[in-house]
């Protein structure tokens, strides 16, 4: 192949990048024998390379690109083709980076080090305090909810419940009993228990409590009950188809058992007259007959029937206000439910059925403003639960 194909270039520029002025040309390499490929060529521009590169340039050309390297260098890139009319501007100026030197490129990488150990530092920095007030977070988190949270309630055994009210005639312990086994021995339940026994039991107790003697134990065997105790006695029976009532303390640890939360004192108040703000709970005998009642006003309601689902503080103050929400009156109807097994194992031949709750009607129950046995119960504030045996 002839040696000028393959020193074939077109077109010719003359380009000007820092500060350096380089042909760029294209030339044909010969792949095979009838194979040429295009090849882009740099080169320093001088004298001698323009007049090598083109042979049948004309001087005057040469001498206009040797004008063209000799201007200032103004920082500016400058590219120029080599055409018919001479050297044309091929592109905009546009302004050329210099090469870094040595020094300068350790210089840059220098203060990039310096910044990124600056934004390690803002990082740790931001890091730590971010974790300090997640844990402030989770701390007090977890007090709110230990504030919050109510204590586990234990509930009596329903099968218990469940025999003392199919086997009213025989009666047995109840789950709660063996809770209170460890309080009856101690003095300060027993002042407690002779304080709010009702008359009946007071007068069993005086009955059967010995009289004191020097020199004799406290664990004496009591003498014989004299004739005039054991008239007391008789006297203070209830008469046939009155219900007996459970103990205050009975009644408290029972509702505590089930609403742990609430608390629970003996009412120092009598019953009262209007009962419009109350639900009322029948204890009723096998001809329809209602023997006793369990009074609940809606205060004591939405505390107890709450502190049995579980419900929070606000909430049942909320009810004790509007309402009582139909899940916490099914809670209170399995509170009465309670209640009545109590008052069932204290009658065994007097059972009862208890009706779910419903607003009190004065005029259905004529005695309920003149009962013969009353105990209440209150919780704070202004909540009562009463027991009524007609």
């Amino acid at each position: 192949m002839p040696k000028e194909a393959t020193r074939r270039r077109d077109p010719i520029k003359l380009v000007r990048r820092s500060g350096q002025w380089s042909l760029e040309f294209n030339r044909l390499i010969a792949v095979d024998d009838q194979v040429m490929r295009p090849e882009r060529c740099h080169v320093a521009a001088t004298t001698d390379v323009l007049r090598s590169l083109d042979p049948n340039c004309p001087p005057h050309r040469v001498r206009d690109a040797e004008a063209i390297m000799q201007q200032p260098d103004d920082g500016s890139e400058r590219v120029f083709e080599l055409g018919d009319d001479g050297w044309v501007p091929a592109s905009p100026s546009m302004n050329s980076q210099r090469p870094l030197s040595r020094t300068e490129m350790m210089a840059v990488i220098g203060e990039l080090q310096s910044q990124l150990t600056l934004m390690r530092g803002l990082h740790d920095a931001l890091l730590t305090r971010v974790v300090s007030m997640e844990g402030a977070l989770q701390a007090k988190a977890a007090k709110d909810a230990e504030q919050t949270s109510h204590t586990g309630r234990r509930v009596p055994s329903r099968r218990d419940m469940l025999a003392v009210l199919q086997r009213p005639e025989t009666p047995g312990p109840l789950a709660l009993d063996g809770l209170r086994a460890a309080d009856a021995a101690s003095p300060a339940h027993a002042a407690t228990s002779v304080a709010e026994t009702p008359p009946v039991k007071a007068a069993e107790a005086r009955a059967e409590a010995p009289p004191e003697q020097p020199g004799r134990p406290a664990a004496a065997a009591p003498p014989p009950a004299t004739p005039p105790a054991q008239a007391a006695v008789a006297a203070a029976k209830p008469s046939p188809g009155r219900l007996v009532l459970p103990t205050s303390a009975e009644v408290i640890e029972c509702l505590q058992l089930l609403a742990a939360d609430v608390v629970l004192t003996p009412a120092a108040t009598i019953v009262p007259a209007d009962f419009t703000d109350f639900y009322v709970a029948r204890l009723i005998d096998a001809s329809e007959e209602a023997l006793g009642l369990i009074l609940i006003n809606q205060r004591a309601g939405a505390a107890l029937g709450g502190g049995l689902l579980g419900l929070p503080l606000t909430a049942r103050e909320d009810q004790s206000r509007r309402g009582i929400a139909k899940d916490t009156l099914e809670g209170l109807n399995e509170i009465c439910n309670n209640l009545g097994g109590l008052v069932n194992r204290k009658n065994p031949k007097a059972y009862t059925k208890i009706r779910p709750l419903e607003r009190v009607n004065a005029t259905a129950l004529p005695w309920v403003t003149n009962p013969a046995a009353t105990l209440g119960i209150t919780t704070p504030p202004n909540g009562v639960l009463w027991l009524l045996s007609r």
